[in-house]
């Protein structure tokens, strides 16, 4: 909704003065919308990183069951 580029509603605002952040009702769901869009990309980071981590290991695993082995 607010999200283009992460422009904040102030720029241009009449009604802006020092501290009203902690005040405007625009203000407040614009911060709430970004503060929900980051949590989930720190969501699918943390999720990316668990499979990478898991991919990795089961690649080591699969390594270390191959040393040893006679090639055929």
């Amino acid at each position: 909704m607010f999200n283009d580029g992460h422009r904040s509603p102030c720029m241009g605002c009449d009604k802006r003065e020092v501290g009203c952040h902690s005040t405007c009702e625009t203000y407040i769901a614009y911060k709430a919308e970004i503060e929900a869009q980051n949590e989930e990309r720190r969501q699918k980071a943390k999720l990316l990183e668990d499979l990478r981590a898991l991919d990795y290991k089961r690649t080591q695993d699969f390594k270390k069951g191959l040393k040893g082995r006679r090639k055929r």
